[in-house]
């Protein structure tokens, strides 16, 4: 990912609107608000994707083909 892109996806994480809560927040009604608040805190101030992408670059990657865009691009690790 460009580092544009890494910053644009930062800046919309910062700038969530987050609605009032409604029932409990637990998960018997969906992903707890304040799990979810803590998840963007993490990815906005801890991920880091550069770090990943070369990880994730380490590893045979194939190119799918199907006549539904968008193509993806699994990764297969062989299994010992």
């Amino acid at each position: 990912m460009s580092e544009a892109s890494l910053n644009e996806l930062n800046s919309r994480l910062k700038q969530t609107r987050w609605p009032p809560v409604i029932g409990r927040d637990d998960w018997q009604y969906g992903v707890p608000q304040s799990w979810l608040k803590e998840m963007v805190e993490y990815w906005v101030e801890e991920w880091d994707w550069n770090k990943q992408e070369v990880e994730m670059n380490r590893w045979k990657h194939y190119e799918c083909i199907t006549c539904m865009p968008p193509p993806s691009s699994p990764m297969h690790r062989q299994s010992y």
